[in-house]
């Protein structure tokens, strides 16, 4: 039996339209970085009167179930909204390819200079100057440039994506389940005593380039591996509208570049150590997502960069280990305003 609603998708012409509205929404209204500003917006409202309300409800049950067991329990499904946030709109667009739409292909806007106007896409404002989404690659759409006072629109300019770091790069590592404490992330730590290896690194699923050390006990494996790569960026580099990292990692992680975390990904909320475990176990199609994340030049500079990552299991049984990354810049090609 379908659903209600299902019915709708037995009209061709409804399915094209919702199917097609619904990928316009996914990187717009629910683009990932939107949606984290909104979570961390809402959290900071509530998050002092948390304590208090965990402490007058705790051990009470309701018909909406039992009341939150602790402050860091309240903080863990705050990053499972993240976590989520991120994640749903490259599922949903894979789910979409069942009703005709094609694998989805990577979308870059930027507005140069940064204030100088906005960008409507299939009648969706964008109110960010640096844009970056994935949209079905058979379908079309439309693009318009609102000027802001001041500004004239010149005209359109394509980026240049330029890699940095590729997939399947080769990796400093250290798998022997020891802590590895927080120097291990700076850009002056040594990492002359780690083993290297191409990625994908991980064990269990078959497709690694290098299988790391998970200890002597399937049913007790280390909980954290920890990742390291050293990089050389230039001025021209550095003039980027946005770095791009795109990150596979099964269960979860947290990622530096040059000592100053970047992203959180599937981890908890607050300090996390080499017995941290992810949120939630990934599983299916889930582990061969990359995701993607746009972050801030000045975190870079110019010369040596290092970038660590630190993956972590959601269980000590858990059965299979991923990482790969890949980072890259995007350079305008002329000023278009």
């Amino acid at each position: 039996d379908k659903w209600p609603l299902g019915h709708l998708f037995d009209n061709e012409t409804y399915a094209t339209y919702f199917t097609q509205r619904m990928a316009d929404h996914l990187y717009t209204t629910f683009n990932p970085l939107r949606m984290l500003k909104r979570i961390g917006y809402h959290q900071q409202l509530i998050e002092a009167e948390i304590p208090r309300h965990v402490e007058r409800w705790l051990g009470t049950t309701s018909s909406y179930g039992n009341a939150m067991p602790s402050v860091d329990y309240w903080y863990q499904q705050v990053d499972l909204l993240r976590d989520y946030a991120q994640a749903r709109p490259e599922v949903v667009l894979i789910n979409l390819e069942r009703y005709g739409l094609s694998p989805a292909a990577c979308l870059t806007l930027n507005t140069l200079p940064s204030n100088a106007g906005n960008f409507v896409f299939n009648d969706l404002k964008i109110p960010d100057p640096a844009w970056h989404g994935l949209y079905p690659a058979n379908l079309r759409f439309a693009i318009e440039a609102e000027g802001k006072p001041g500004y004239a629109f010149k005209g359109w300019a394509g980026n240049t994506k330029k890699i940095i770091i590729p997939k399947q790069a080769v990796w400093k590592y250290m798998d022997n389940g020891s802590d590895q404490g927080t120097n291990w992330y700076s850009a002056s730590f040594s990492d002359a005593g780690w083993s290297s290896g191409q990625a994908e690194l991980g064990y269990g699923d078959g497709d690694e380039h290098t299988t790391v050390s998970y200890g002597s006990s399937a049913s007790n494996k280390y909980i954290t591996t920890y990742f390291r790569k050293t990089f050389q960026l230039t001025a021209q580099d550095l003039s980027a509208t946005g770095f791009l990292i795109s990150l596979l990692r099964d269960d979860g992680a947290v990622v530096y570049v040059n000592g100053k975390e970047v992203i959180r990904s599937n981890m908890k909320h607050g300090s996390v150590n080499y017995t941290s475990r992810a949120n939630i176990a990934e599983g299916g199609s889930a582990e061969l997502l990359c995701f993607d994340y746009v972050i801030d030049p000045a975190f870079f500079m110019e010369g040596t960069n290092v970038i660590a990552v630190e993956v972590h299991q959601e269980s000590a049984s858990s059965g299979d280990l991923s990482f790969d990354l890949e980072l890259g810049t995007l350079v305008p090609n002329q000023i278009a305003w």
